[in-house]
């Protein structure tokens, strides 16, 4: 289905939007309550994807030698969303007495959106597609768009929607006047940036809940990471002009500053490259669903880390409620892998042992649910090729092999952030 969307996007139907996307304890604003924030989300995501030209998820060898119509073709699938959010702004009941465009931009918008997915149309017949023509194409598509004041009133509108969601007990403390007052000021641009990057995030996790097609998941991670890199670009010029490298804030942002240049680079080199040619839908699920969690993660991480620095009685949880619940999950979860691992391993080592197939049964319906579906996945094909193996003989390699996996998931799960308090004890 994934792939049908992208090789025909004028069959796409609208994305959905649920009526609430959670990100952590902040509640952001919906595309139903707000099209116009949505509308500015997905138009600053494929300024960004064809600003960078696609560059992020392309085969870094092969940039001037393959067909780049799936590039074009996923372009398309944005603007054809984009144009049927315009439809609904359009036909609201409310009207538009309180837009933030008003009738005469939103038609040079709507104008510029037509006459692109028009001309994108046209060149995706083209295959297969040479880079040169698909980096004349970004150009004057990009220019299009900066020519349009609409554009960037619609784009900031968005920006500053998301700014806006950072979690109130967050807020409270960057504002606290016991802080000096450039740190104050700092972490005023630092904090609403990366609030910033989860609304672009919480985009990506609302099609992951409803199962809808993933591929342009991708437009919003080319905002992603072009946000991310400048955030971090400001950060590490910040860094520069620090008077006292000793200092905690000094310390607070230099960590964030790697943690997310580190992530950021392990997403895109390894997770969503070359994702754009992929036509399985489990694989896309699975690349879109770790890449997503990872950045998500890893961000939260660092907003509650500065929230105590500044008071240290502030727990991760009061931030973002779902760190506490990845927290419970993660630990329950670690606990059920080392169990299940010490039985494998013994009844791989007893000639007359085995593990009875009730505990397999309920190692799948426990905490293993809470894993990344790639790995969700080969832990149940691990268990039904088990189930299934009754000759000894023939079991006890499959023992080993799943016990194998078993430790190295053990140890993945161990390196959670959110359980880098919580050592493991045997």
């Amino acid at each position: 289905m994934q792939q049908a969307v992208i090789d025909d996007p004028s069959s796409q139907t609208s994305f959905s939007r649920a009526s609430n996307v959670a990100l952590g304890s902040a509640l952001v604003v919906s595309a139903a309550d707000d099209l116009e924030a949505d509308l500015g989300i997905w138009l600053a995501s494929i300024e960004s994807f064809l600003g960078t030209a696609a560059h992020p998820f392309a085969d870094k060898m092969n940039a001037r030698t393959h067909d780049w119509s799936a590039e074009i073709n996923l372009t398309n699938t944005g603007l054809v969303n984009c144009s049927q959010i315009m439809a609904e702004l359009r036909s609201s009941p409310n009207g538009r007495a309180a837009s933030v465009l008003t009738d005469e931009e939103m038609d040079d918008l709507s104008e510029v959106v037509l006459n692109a997915l028009n001309l994108s149309e046209g060149l995706s017949r083209a295959k297969p597609l040479a880079f040169a023509e698909w980096r004349s194409w970004c150009r004057v598509a990009v220019e299009t768009f900066h020519g349009c004041e609409a554009f960037s009133r619609i784009v900031s509108h968005a920006e500053r929607a998301a700014e806006r969601t950072v979690p109130d007990r967050l807020r409270s403390l960057i504002v606290n006047e016991s802080l000096p007052f450039g740190d104050r000021f700092d972490l005023g641009v630092i904090v609403p940036s990366f609030a910033r990057i989860l609304r672009w995030l919480g985009v990506i996790e609302s099609l992951l809940l409803a199962d809808e097609p993933l591929k342009p998941s991708l437009l919003i991670f080319s905002r992603v990471y072009e946000d991310t890199n400048d955030l971090v670009g400001h950060i590490n010029r910040r860094l520069l002009r620090f008077s006292d490298e000793d200092a905690e804030l000094f310390r607070a942002l230099d960590s964030a500053s790697y943690i997310a240049s580190i992530e950021l680079r392990k997403v895109f080199d390894q997770e969503l490259a070359g994702l754009i040619h992929v036509r399985s839908a489990i694989t896309v699920y699975a690349r879109v669903e770790t890449a997503f969690a990872s950045l998500r993660d890893n961000i939260q991480q660092i907003l509650a880390g500065i929230a105590k620095l500044i008071d240290p009685s502030t727990e991760a949880s009061e931030i973002f409620s779902g760190i506490g619940a990845k927290l419970d999950a993660s630990l329950k979860l670690r606990s059920e892998l080392a169990s299940m691992t010490q039985m494998v391993r013994e009844a791989e080592q007893n000639p007359k042992g085995a593990v009875p197939d009730d505990k397999f049964r309920t190692f799948l319906s426990g905490p293993v649910r809470s894993l990344f579906y790639k790995d969700r996945e080969s832990v149940e094909r691990f268990v039904e090729e088990i189930l299934r193996t009754r000759e000894r003989k023939d079991l006890v390699p499959i023992l080993h092999r799943f016990g194998a996996y078993l430790e190295t998931l053990f140890s993945h799960v161990n390196n959670r952030t959110v359980l880098r308090d919580h050592p493991f004890i045997r």
